[in-house]
């Protein structure tokens, strides 16, 4: 009887060496068919350009010369990748390709982010060219795409800018008009000068009131002295000192002094009176000036205040200006589209390897499944032989008559 057993791998080393020729048969006609079929097809070149979006444009700082211009984030280099992968951006780049389709366009490019923020942009044609030119657009596309999302959020701040300057422009001149026909309506024509004037006016009344003040003081002096004097004198009549002629003329003098100081002194009053409502007429019409005055610095603070936006929104509209003539910027190209040398697909040598490894694994497959069919062919004939006659005949005879028995089959 046969016997069943199990395979073991020396079991399969030993027919991979009888199956040998098979193997090495399929191996290299593997490596030939992927060597031929790689050397037919038509190859394809790749194309590569690299660039990002710097910070300041992020910003809307606006660039600048000589600034290192460090790219952005991550995160917004992925909004941008989002953006070429769009199928906008691939039908405008197939319509001014206009050799290739859309689809063509579509299954041609790749695009990544790197760890630095930067994108690079990977075509692929079976013209090199094709796959530069390809490239080249792909990041015209971007330049002009976001340049034109800049420049519409520029001409947008612009016009706010200008609508905000024609504002404070038109609240600025109707303020210097209703100064002015409030200066004509309370016919001040300087009233710094004006108020100026007063303020001399009312220091030169102080002053002429300081001065009258000291007369009416050495006035009231005077008269108590004339009064004393007249007290003294009259005394000295009633007591018969002094002689009645003598008396009459000395008192007599000296109640034309007395009087004549009296009118003084009530001169003085007058006049200082006089001095203090003049005085005073000129402090209404200083506060009444004041008061003016404060209409019209608050006419001017309003002009200086819009005069300050308008210097303001100026520099701003100009800062503007200059950032939308600067869009050309709006991307740093790290590396310009360039085409490799050799086909990025098909790669010869490398599908022939892997042809080769393909053939291996099949031949090996190939082989055991032959060997084993032969083993097993091998076994059912084993099997018929078993149920022969002579087989069985052979079998019991003793060892020395079954090797005449072959003897005889073999002669």
């Amino acid at each position: 009887m046969v016997e069943q057993h199990l395979y073991t791998s020396e079991d399969y080393w030993a027919a991979l060496y009888r199956q040998r020729l098979i193997v090495i048969i399929v191996v290299v006609l593997s490596a030939l068919f992927s060597y031929y079929f790689s050397s037919v097809i038509t190859p394809l070149y790749e194309a590569t350009a690299q660039f990002y979006v710097p910070q300041d444009v992020i910003a809307s700082q606006g660039p600048e010369e000589g600034r290192i211009r460090i790219p952005g984030l991550q995160d917004q280099a992925r909004t941008y990748v989002a953006l070429l992968e769009s199928r906008d951006a691939h039908k405008a780049v197939a319509d001014q390709l206009e050799v290739r389709s859309l689809g063509e366009v579509l299954r041609a490019a790749d695009f990544d982010v790197t760890p630095s923020a930067s994108l690079i942009v990977y075509t692929r044609d079976k013209d090199p060219a094709v796959a530069t030119r390809m490239a080249k657009l792909f990041v015209e596309y971007f330049q002009s795409f976001h340049s034109g999302v800049m420049r519409n959020d520029l001409n947008k701040s612009i016009d706010s800018v200008n609508k905000s300057l024609a504002q404070h422009e038109q609240n600025k001149r109707e303020s210097e008009y209703a100064r002015w026909d409030y200066l004509r309506e309370q016919k001040l024509g300087s009233p710094t000068k004006a108020m100026a004037e007063l303020e001399a006016q009312r220091a030169s009344y102080e002053d002429r009131i300081k001065s009258t003040a000291v007369e009416l003081r050495a006035d009231e002096e005077r008269i108590k002295s004339l009064q004393s004097k007249l007290e003294s004198e009259t005394a000295a009549f009633q007591s018969g000192r002094v002689s009645s002629g003598v008396s009459d003329g000395l008192y007599a003098n000296l109640r034309s002094d007395l009087t004549a100081a009296q009118v003084a002194r009530d001169t003085t009053v007058e006049r200082h009176g006089a001095l203090i409502e003049s005085k005073r007429e000129i402090e209404e019409l200083i506060t009444d000036l004041t008061f003016r005055l404060q209409k019209i610095r608050e006419f001017d603070e309003e002009i200086t205040r819009n005069q300050n936006f308008i210097v303001a929104l100026r520099a701003i509209g100009v800062n503007l200006t200059n950032e939308l003539l600067r869009l050309k910027d709006t991307i740093m190209v790290l590396e310009k589209p360039s085409v490799s040398t050799y086909p990025v697909f098909p790669i010869i040598w490398l599908n022939t390897l892997v042809g080769a490894a393909g053939g291996l694994l099949l031949g090996i497959i190939y082989a055991l499944l032959i060997d084993h069919l032969q083993i097993r062919t091998l076994a059912r004939k084993l099997k018929k032989i078993e149920g022969e006659d002579w087989f069985k005949e052979l079998l019991s005879q003793d060892p020395s008559g079954r090797s005449e028995g072959r003897d005889r089959r073999r002669a």
